[in-house]
This record gives structure tokens, sequence and C-alpha cells, in this order.
């Protein structure tokens, strides 16, 4: 690390950070000042050690809501908000900065790990949909990149830096940032929101109507919605359910409660469904073989599913005065119970044939990066809702993004056998990513901003696992 980069790189953000403001005309000048002084402390740390800077994103991420409503107590809600290029400031930085550092490390991994090849074909895909002229302005697809680009790059930092110790630090990280929220949660739920929290839900509820149930807001807690709270309490839990199963560590159960009510109190219910897909395979990968693996999993969803049926009584009818948590009661067991039943769920299956039958004939490539996330709707171009992280890859990246996805994770997956002989570490990295792409099969959760970074490390991770590459002393020094 040389001098002149600790005294350039203030002065390249305030520059970037500056024209950002003069390009936007909108927002407080405190909150940019912020945005530059948050980024600049995460690159400056990044220089003296780059895994120092990713554990100090992983803690402000799921802060980072919090931080942005509380912004409202001295300024006016703004349509665009320039927190959200915390990350992409961060990760355009630390990109240039491997590309000029640890350009052998990057060639070498290319050339002997497939699963990088494939990973970076898909981002060369999402890369070419940023022009795509169908999306009508590209800045949508810039937008857009904030949604699937920058969230994707984390894979790269999980396959680079992703040792069995540092994994475990991640893994700490994450299990008390959701025992600390979901305290929060709590809160909400018992004591209701704030009053900038309640003046963020008056401003986004007519472009994000569930945001409420039946007229009652959902606990979000500090994170930038309900549906993104969920996926980082089911991630939470699923690293406390493996040390307390894998390890037998009793002291995850006192942890593990809250996070559990938090995630209840959200109201999401894939988010519950991914948490108990999880525990199956955390079960699951307390075996030694692939046929024992089977069988156990097998066993443990029958026992979930007695567990719903015989020992959760039906819920109530709803009615136009119930209480809060009759409400979440109602809407949880009701989703459990019969799941397939739920017009939220037909609804999905018809936009989903709608996307494969239909839609890939008429645009095959897709209408641009941007389209199938918010920022088609923020930046006035058409927007493609599906449901899924999976099925918007039609919409932002064509049926080659599509199919390229699918075939990345197969060969993530495909793993599972090498993974049961694996530690502990490395079968809950495994539960975790299956707990996400799950949730990015009923949800956008790899585009989120909190949990699409930990989906996409730790899928990095998993294919550093892959192929075990001998690390140099070089790479542990400059990580």
């Amino acid at each position: 690390m040389r001098k002149g980069e600790l005294l350039i790189l203030p002065v390249l953000f305030l520059l970037a950070i500056f024209s950002i403001k003069l390009i936007t005309a909108e927002g407080n000048p405190l909150k940019f000042l912020f945005l530059f002084q948050i980024v600049t402390i995460f690159c400056l740390i990044a220089l003296l050690d780059i895994k120092s800077s990713i554990i100090l994103v992983f803690l402000w991420l799921p802060f980072k809501g919090l931080v942005r409503r509380l912004f409202y107590l001295i300024a006016p809600f703004t349509r665009y908000d320039v927190i959200h290029l915390t990350e992409a400031l961060y990760l355009s930085f630390l990109m240039i900065y491997l590309l000029l550092r640890m350009r052998k490390e990057i060639s070498e991994e290319y050339s002997r790990n497939k699963i990088f090849r494939v990973y970076l074909f898909l981002l060369f895909i999402f890369f070419l949909q940023i022009f795509n002229p169908l999306q009508g302005n590209i800045l949508v697809g810039l937008a857009g990149a904030i949604y699937m680009i920058f969230p994707a790059l984390w894979f790269i930092f999980g396959l680079l830096f992703g040792d069995e110790e540092f994994v475990k630090r991640i893994l700490k990280v994450i299990s008390v940032t959701a025992f600390i929220t979901a305290i929060y949660g709590i809160f909400q739920f018992f004591y209701g929101l704030m009053p900038f929290e309640e003046y963020w839900v008056k401003n986004v509820q007519k472009g994000y109507v569930t945001i409420k149930m039946w007229g009652h807001p959902r606990a979000f807690s500090s994170f930038m919605s309900p549906d993104e709270a969920s996926r980082f309490f089911a991630t939470g839990g699923a690293i406390m359910t493996g040390n307390f199963v894998l390890e037998r560590g009793v002291l995850s159960i006192p942890f593990l409660i809250p996070i559990l009510l938090a995630l209840i109190f959200t109201g999401v219910r894939s988010g519950v469904f991914s948490f108990l897909f999880a525990v199956l395979i955390i079960f699951s990968l307390t075996a030694k073989e692939i046929k024992r693996a089977f069988i156990r999993g097998v066993i443990i969803f029958f026992a979930i599913y007695a567990l719903l049926e015989l020992f959760i009584s039906p819920p109530p009818r709803p009615a136009g005065n119930m209480e809060v948590s009759q409400v979440y009661y109602f809407h949880i067991m009701r989703g459990l119970k019969a799941p397939t039943r739920e017009e939220t769920f037909q609804t999905r299956l018809k936009i989903w044939k709608y996307y494969l039958t239909e839609y890939i004939i008429k645009y095959p490539f897709g209408h641009g990066l941007g389209s199938g996330t918010l920022a088609a709707g923020k930046f006035g171009s058409e927007s493609y809702g599906t449901e899924s992280y999976l099925f918007a890859l039609l919409p932002c990246s064509g049926i080659i993004g599509f199919f390229i996805f699918i075939y990345l994770f197969y060969l993530l997956f495909r793993n599972f056998k090498d993974v049961l002989k694996s530690g502990t570490t490395y079968r809950i990295a495994f539960s975790i990513l299956s707990l996400i792409s799950l949730s990015s099969f009923f949800g956008y959760a790899f585009g989120l901003t909190c949990i699409g970074p930990i989906g996409w490390f730790f899928a990095g991770v998993l294919a550093r696992f892959s192929k075990k590459l001998p690390e140099t002393s070089e790479m542990e020094e400059k990580g």
C-alpha cells in the first residue's frame, strides 16, 4: 500500500459523490457527506486489510435501512436514495484494486475453476444487458446493476478469501447481527414503529402495498423491507440451528428463539418456509453418505409436516377487528397449512407459466438488466414483475442468462457429497446457500441489498471449496 493511495482515495470519492449530487439534484447534503465518509472508511480499511473491510460491510448491511430512515428526522422523503450507492462505490473500488494487485490469483482461478468461468460468463451477460435498448433508458440498466451485478460481485470475494477461518468469522457476524436486529423487530411488533419509521411507511405504501398486512405494518427491524428482514432472520436462524445440530451447541438456543420470533413477526411466509428448508438440509448433512442423508431429509420433512398438521390448530377466519397477533398467526398458518391453495401461490404459477411459455418466445434476449427490478419503475421504464429472482432473470438477462444461472448453481450444489465429508463451517455455508436459493425462487433474495451479498459470497465460498486450491502466502498477506 502506497501513501499516495491514502491521499488520493478520499479526493476521488469526493469528486464522484459531488458529481452524483449534481446529476440527481435531490437529497440532503448531509446524506451525501455521510455517503462520502462511510465509503471512504470502507475503502481505506480495504487498503490495509481486505478481510476486515468485508466484515465491516457485512456489519453495515443489516443496519442500512435503519440509517436511511433516521435521515428522515432531518430531511424529507426522496424517491432516489443515494445510500443505495454505498456498496456500489465500495465494490467498484475493490474490483479495480483486485485487478491491479491480484491478477495472478484471479487468472489461476479462471484457468482451474470451471465454476468461476461460468460465473464470469453470467456476469458478462448482465453487463451487456445494461445496454439493451428495449428497456428504453440506459439509466434503467445502470440502476439495475445495483440489484443484479453488484450483489453478484461478492462471489469473487468468497472465492478469493473464503477460507474456513474467515467463513467462521462471517458466520459469527451474521448470527450476532441477526440476534440484535431480531430484538429490535420484536420491539416493533409489541410497541409499534417509531415516528420516522411510520413516516417511511406512509411514503412507500402506495408502491409497496405489502408493507402492511390487513392495515398492520409488518415488523421490518433495521432492514430495507420486511422481505429482506425475513431472509436475514432465516439465515441467522439457520446458523444457530447448524451450531446446535452439528456442534451440539446448546448455547445457540437462547439466541435462536428471538430470531425465530422476529422471523414470524415479519409476516413473510416464504421466509419461514426457507428456514424450515434449511433445517431439513442441516439434518441431512449430519450423515456422511448421500443415501443416509436422503433418508434423514425425508424423516425430518415428515416430522415437520406432522408438527404442522397435528400440533398447530387451524387459523381462525379473518375478521375486521382482529388483533395484531391474530393477523400474523392467521397469515403464517394459512400459508404453512395449505400453501398450494394460497391465491398468491396460484398467481405466481400463472406469472411463471407466462414467462416460460410466451415471454421467452417473444423476447428471447429479455428487455434489459433493470427491467425486472425496482429500477424500471423508478426510471420510467416498463416493469416486468415476476415475484421471483430466478424468473426475473428472463427479462433482465434473457434466456441465456436464465439458463447460465441455473447451470452455475447446478455446479455448486452437485458437490453435496463432498460437503457431507467436510467440517461444520462448510455444511452451514451449504445450508445457507440452499436457503437463499429457495428464497430466490419465491422472492428476490439474490437481488436484495443485504441478503444478495450473503448469498453470492457463500456461492463463491463453495466454488472455492469445490477445488480446494492451495492458498499462497501472498494471497493471505494481501487478504
